[in-house]
Formats: structure tokens, C-alpha cells, sequence
């Protein structure tokens, strides 16, 4: 079983996200300046997209009982994980880059959390192939009872 650090898959997954992020954005300003869009006011952009952020950063911050459990070589199944399997990535993917994406206001960069969630697609099943080697018919019935991002209604 190859080691894994406690951030998983997250260092690639946020290098891709970063380069794939940057490029978009030069290319939205470079070559589409007035692809952008506006709520109404700048300020509803910036408020709105403000919030979204602020709730990610929360829900981040919830997660990180995470580094307990890591260290401890257990499986965390408490707090937020006993709805979610990935917390942290529902932050990013559908909290704080779309608050980004509102203040910035630029259409083209709502690609962004979309190829993040593709990447995530991809990249997951090696670090979910760890958890299960590591924890075993454990992982296996807690991956069973929560989904990936949203709790089950």
C-alpha cells in the first residue's frame, strides 16, 4: 500500500485546479475582456460572493478535526464526516471557488469549479483504493452510508 499524506490527492488536484484556473483567466481577459457579468451592482457580486466564501471557510474549518484522526490513524466518521466522505473538496469545489468566481464576475472562469469536480472524478479512487486498504470493511460501510459531497435529504 502506497503512504498517503493527509492531504490525499489534494496537492495534485489543487496544482491542476491552479494552472487550469490561471490559464482561464488570461484567456477571459486577454481575449474576451467584456465576458463578465454583474448581479445587479459590483457590490451584490462582491457581497454575494463574499458569503460563499465565508461559508466555505467554515465548513473547512469543521473538517479539519480531519488531522486528529489522521494522526491517530483512525477513520473519522464524526462532526460533518458523518454526512459527508469530502468535506474539504465540497468547500472548494461548490463554495469558495464559486465565490470567487461571482466577485470576479467573469463567465468563462465558471468552468473552473466544474473541471475541478471532473478532477476530483478523477483523481479520488486512488485515495478512496487507500482509505479502504487502510480501514477495511470500515471504509467500505462508511462509504456505503454517506455520499461523496451532499448529505442524503
Amino acid at each position: 500500500m502506497a503512504k498517503m499524506t493527509i492531504a490525499g490527492i489534494g496537492y495534485e488536484f489543487t496544482i491542476l485546479s491552479i494552472i487550469y484556473g490561471v490559464t482561464i483567466l488570461i484567456v477571459n481577459y486577454t481575449y474576451f475582456p467584456n465576458l463578465t457579468f454583474t448581479l445587479g451592482f459590483k457590490i451584490v457580486n462582491i457581497l454575494i460572493g463574499s458569503l460563499f466564501i465565508i461559508l466555505g471557510f467554515i465548513l473547512v474549518r469543521k473538517a479539519l478535526i480531519i488531522v486528529q484522526y489522521f494522526h491517530e490513524r483512525k477513520l473519522c466518521t464524526e462532526g460533518i464526516y458523518s454526512k459527508v466522505q469530502h468535506p474539504i473538496y465540497l468547500a472548494w469545489i461548490f463554495i469558495i471557488i464559486p465565490g470567487i468566481v461571482i466577485i470576479i464576475g467573469s463567465v468563462l472562469a465558471f468552468t473552473i469549479p466544474i473541471i475541478m469536480y471532473f478532477l476530483f472524478l478523477i483523481f479520488i479512487p486512488r485515495e478512496e483504493k487507500y482509505l479502504e486498504e487502510l480501514f477495511g470493511e470500515d471504509y467500505l460501510r462508511y462509504k456505503n452510508s454517506t455520499r461523496r459531497f451532499f448529505p442524503q435529504i
